[in-house]
């Protein structure tokens, strides 16, 4: 085993060609963003408002690009990557040479649903303690090797919109219910769009994080108002937005140029009233505030007499009959929103944004809310066809690489579930027993600081972004602290790995998630390196590694012993990983 002095001389000579490869345009954004997050808001609070983000100005939609007769090597890995949780090499062979892009798509639309909850509670059964690392371990088994990689990403994205979290005090402990929740985000994630907004608005998950469970009706008398909470968040993060939108996504301007709001403070406060009466099942009117083990992994339920029947003026001047249950005033109420002509736009952005650019242009968000508001059957809210609009545009498959601002910052649990797809990683005790992500890199699923997700969609770090009027969501959590503490966990990773010798790693144990470099071996040797770099191009980078990073690249790895394959996969993989090269996904 190497010493502690051999280690770290080995770990200044790797970052002495790291630096290597670093750009220096993309060094001076990725410096600009640090420091540049603030301090999150609370859940429920007003969100932080950055600058608006000057959007280009509408522009005519292009004209269909020629269909490809087959699917290239590098497109495979382009929509691989931006449809899943990273290329695999079994899965960029299956796609090359396809004629399309269709037969995957609907392998993924008809593949079954992986969960987390049948997992939860089958360790529950057989006596162990559930806590949040056991959640956090079925996220990550599913992200890595679940089959239904789309609607996995879906998912991820979408819980990136309709958030709730284990930080809040009352979720903390709600091991299952947030198991629970997250598959109700999998299982809608290619369905509809208004079942999957009436599932997250009756989850208790989601009624104690923004407060509407167990929500009552006015009273003066008692000094009782109905809780705006869910209602405010509703409108502003998970349907329409705060500013009214044109179909393109840009904002609409009043007379002085200024935006035009969605909605109003009235607007909130009558909505705030739908969603009165709403409760733990199987309790009563005089006990709304108790409930038994496993109620959590079922939709709340009404309670009339703490629904207020009220008429009741909702956004845009629709109305609420008076005398009407709460499940028919939900149910108008979530209409409305759905149908609301900002949501296709507002949603199709956010998605756009996860999946393949920061900043899509006005034409491309049009294209896709087209498909939102009809899915060519006269079906508003077909996920799966927004999700094929956005991956299948011009504009996700032929873009100018160069152009400004195309692309995205991969976030770092994206990158992480990257690289253990490509070499098969497990821990030896065959879970993924990474639990604190959020240390790391500031993020780990279904735990943001608050409603406002990790980094908020309009994000512009001070600098040079910004100052392009562009946005770069993902910036919002490159900060100094997870600068270092990212890339010591790269290095990390990197260093930990089974090869066929036995097991590599400096540190390790039953729980340590390790690489299999077994099958990678002999594409490390001196007569195999151009042609493993090259897989690793089309892999982590689509194709699009610069010359000078593949000469920087190759003489590092040559300057390392032949005879020791596994150290030349494990910095050559460190090398690619913390590249800004690969930092962006485009």
């Amino acid at each position: 085993m190497a010493t502690h002095a051999q280690r770290r001389d080995e770990t200044e000579a790797l970052l002495n060609h790291k630096l290597k490869l670093i750009s220096p345009a993309l060094l001076v954004l990725s410096l600009a963003a640090c420091g540049g997050a603030g301090t999150p808001a609370s859940p429920g609070s007003p969100a932080p408002t950055p600058s608006p983000v000057p959007l280009p100005a509408p522009v005519p939609a292009p004209a269909p690009a020629p269909a490809p007769t087959i699917v290239s090597k590098v497109d495979a890995a382009r929509f691989l990557n931006q449809a899943t949780f990273g290329a695999r090499p079994e899965d960029l062979a299956a796609l090359t040479g396809q004629a399309d892009f269709s037969r995957w798509l609907n392998a993924q639309k008809n593949a079954a649903v992986t969960l987390q909850l049948p997992y939860l509670q089958q360790l529950k059964a057989n006596g162990e303690e559930v806590f949040q690392n056991q959640r956090q371990d079925i996220w990550w088994r599913n992200a890595v090797t679940a089959p239904d990689q789309l609607r996995q990403r879906m998912a991820f994205a979408l819980s990136e919109i309709m958030v709730v979290s284990d930080q809040a005090a009352n979720l903390d402990n709600d091991v299952l219910g947030l198991g629970y929740f997250y598959d109700l985000l999998a299982r809608n994630a290619l369905g509809n769009f208004r079942t999957l907004l009436e599932d997250v608005t009756l989850s208790t998950q989601m009624g104690r994080y923004l407060s509407m469970i167990n929500n009552q009706k006015p009273d003066p008398v008692k000094g009782i108002r109905a809780d705006e909470n869910f209602a405010r968040e509703l409108m502003q993060l998970f349907t329409v937005g705060k500013t009214r939108l044109n179909p393109d996504g840009t904002a609409v301007k009043d007379g002085s140029g200024n935006p035009v709001a969605s909605y109003t403070q009235a607007d909130i406060e009558n909505l705030a009233r739908v969603f009165t009466g709403w409760g733990w099942r199987n309790t009563d009117g005089s006990n709304r505030r108790s409930y038994d083990a496993g109620d959590e992994l079922f939709p709340m339920q009404a309670f009339e007499s703490f629904h207020d029947i009220d008429a009741k003026t909702l956004i845009d001047g629709v109305q609420v009959p008076a005398g009407q249950t709460a499940a028919q005033d939900l149910k108008l109420a979530l209409d409305t929103l759905f149908n609301h002509p900002n949501t296709a736009p507002f949603i199709s952005r956010q998605l756009i944004q996860r999946l393949v650019t920061s900043n899509p242009s006005p034409a491309y968000v049009q294209r896709v809310a087209t498909v939102f508001a009809n899915n060519g059957n006269n079906v508003r809210g077909d996920l799966f066809a927004v999700a094929v609009a956005i991956l299948t545009d011009s504009e996700a498959r032929q873009p100018d690489l160069t152009g400004r601002g195309y692309g995205k910052l991969r976030e770092p649990l994206i990158k992480l579930a990257h690289a253990w797809r490509v070499f098969d990683a497990v821990g030896r005790n065959n879970r993924y027993d990474y639990w604190n992500g959020d240390q790391d890199f500031l993020q780990a699923a279904l735990r943001s600081p608050s409603v406002f997700n990790f980094f908020q969609p309009q994000f512009q770090p001070v600098g040079a972004i910004a100052a392009a009027g562009l946005a770069a969501p993902e910036f919002q959590i490159v900060q100094e602290n997870s600068v270092v503490s990212g890339g010591n966990k790269l290095w990390n990773i990197s260093q930990e790995f089974q090869f066929s010798g036995g097991l590599g790693g400096t540190f390790y144990n039953q729980r340590t998630i390790l690489l299999d470099f077994r099958p990678w071996e002999s594409k490390a040797s001196n007569a195999n390196l151009d042609a493993l770099i090259e897989e690793w191009n089309g892999l982590f980078l689509a194709g699009q590694m610069p010359d000078a990073m593949r000469t920087t690249l190759r003489e590092y790895l040559l300057s390392v012993d032949a005879a020791q394959p596994q150290r030349r996969l494990a910095d050559g993989l460190m090398l690619m990983l913390s590249s800004p090269q690969y930092a962006v996904q485009r």
